[in-house]
């Protein structure tokens, strides 16, 4: 299998710099944003994040289920590069306009309106760029290669994304238009790299999509027959819910419990900086082991860390938080490197079972899992810090809010990545039971029956279905698909 181009895969790569930026700049600052600057209720706050996650799981669906019908001379992908680069700018730059208004009524309607704007724009790019890094190479390692290139530019615009923009912000005297401008900079910067992905990379058209009689949503629900696609969606929600909601109560923690808002941009950069230089490790440790491996490893790690967080008090806060800051960017950087990596595995289970590429389908369910998990995120610590008595632009905050804070911070993340682990200890798509189901596609493709019992097991171990009901172990002359 021949490995790609460096250029290649780093102007694939530079294509994460939008969501490893935006979604760390949302999950960190936005729900503070419409909390204590523009001033909607909490309750309300959580409300627009949800409807958000009601919206997208249609949009991002049907945007994979339309990447991969997309005919045009720019291919099934591409396109959407093109076009998404300016609603990019202006999308992001509205989530943090600042209403001169105390209606609670029209502060929701606009920041619903914004969220929804962003959200669609963003499903509009991310679902067919996840869509295509399957086409790029069919190599379980050059894969985890692309991965960990793409991964390390998410992780340096995170890096970005949670230092630079408070220093943008404190410039002003007025919090509102510091991030307006904040938003209208960094939505620029989300905006450009798309034009880099769209120049240095190439589709594989012979992967498109032949058959006429495939519907959306019956092509939705077959995908839940796809074991390896529940098992990715668990350890999916788990690990993400638990990093956006790290990263959304990380300022409410580190101003109301700590009572160190100077040193928050120090604490952050601790956090983001670990994945940057993770991300090269945790390739090495794929490729040796199993995708899974780095979950493994670096999520104990991160729940160790959190609940050593109980511990730590104002006055011995220094060392001891950046401690925890470090350790927990081991886990966070696992938890974005792997199911990413793993995707496009999940995408060849799903050809043996029916015969075709739906690499845009799965990557817009994956888009969606993403976004769910920070929504779900944002809306619980909007509705617990509610719950603990939190003011809303109250410079001093009750006990039970700092001691609701704490807790919230340490055992709710813990508990999202228990469920994470389950979930990643029980899926099975390793180096070796991929290149049996390869095998067992290639010769099916052929128009050979596929007979080796090696073949057969990882088949069926992979999809969690019985071999006489997939693609791959249909007799020759009767599938439909030949």
């Amino acid at each position: 299998m021949s490995k790609l181009k460096l250029s290649t895969k780093l102007g694939y790569g530079c294509g994460d710099i939008f969501a490893g930026g935006a979604f760390l700049l949302v999950a960190l600052l936005f729900l503070y944003f419409l909390v204590n600057i523009a001033g909607l209720d909490a309750r309300l706050a959580g409300i627009v994040m949800l409807i958000g996650r009601f919206w997208d799981a249609v949009t991002d669906p049907f945007m994979g289920y339309l990447s991969d019908r997309t005919r045009s001379r720019f291919g099934r992908r591409r396109l959407y590069f093109l076009i998404g680069i300016v609603p990019v700018w202006i999308s992001f730059a509205l989530l943090w306009l600042p209403l001169s208004t105390n209606s609670q009524l029209l502060l929701f309607i606009y920041y619903t309106f914004a969220y929804l704007l962003f959200s669609t724009v963003f499903t509009l790019v991310q679902v067919p760029y996840t869509a295509l890094l399957p086409e790029l190479t069919a190599d379980y390692k050059e894969r985890a290669s692309v991965s960990g290139i793409r991964l390390s530019f998410s992780a340096i615009s995170a890096i970005i994304a949670g230092t630079v923009p408070t220093l943008i912000i404190s410039r002003f005297t007025d919090e509102g238009n510091g991030h307006f401008a904040m938003g209208l900079i960094f939505g620029l910067l989300y905006a450009l790299p798309w034009l880099f992905v769209f120049l240095f990379t190439k589709e594989n058209p012979s992967q498109a999509i032949q058959s006429g009689n495939i519907h959306f949503f019956r092509d939705l629900l077959s995908t839940l027959r796809n074991k390896s696609f529940r098992q990715h969606a668990g350890l999916f929600i788990g690990s993400q819910t638990a990093v956006d909601f790290l990263t959304a109560l990380a300022k409410f923690y580190v101003i109301y419990v700590l009572l160190r808002e100077k040193e928050f941009v120090l604490i952050m950069a601790a956090l983001l900086l670990v994945p940057v230089l993770m991300m090269p490790v945790w390739i090495q440790v794929a490729k040796k082991f199993e995708k899974t491996t780095p979950m493994h490893v670096g999520l104990l790690v991160w729940a160790l860390a959190l609940l050593a967080s109980l511990f730590i008090e104002p006055g011995s806060a220094g060392p001891a938080i950046f401690v925890v800051a470090a350790l927990s960017g081991i886990g966070t950087s696992a938890s974005v490197f792997v199911p990413w990596s793993i995707l496009p595995e999940v995408t060849d289970v799903d050809e043996a079972m029916c015969g075709f590429r739906r690499e845009g389908v799965y990557g817009g369910l994956a888009t969606f899992l993403r976004k769910l998990a920070g929504g779900l995120a944002l809306m619980l610590v909007g509705f617990l810090l509610k719950a603990v008595g939190f003011a809303e632009q109250a410079a001093v905050q009750p006990e039970s809010a700092i001691s609701g804070i704490r807790l919230m911070f340490a055992l709710v993340p813990t508990a999202a990545i228990l469920i994470a682990l389950i979930f990643s200890f029980r899926y099975k798509v390793n180096e070796k039971n991929h290149a049996l189901l390869q095998q067992a596609v290639q010769s099916r493709r052929a128009g050979r029956p596929v007979s080796e019992p090696e073949q057969i097991q990882a088949c069926e171990l992979l999809s969690g279905q019985r071999f006489d009901t997939l693609w791959v172990g249909a007799k020759v002359n009767q599938s439909a698909a030949e």
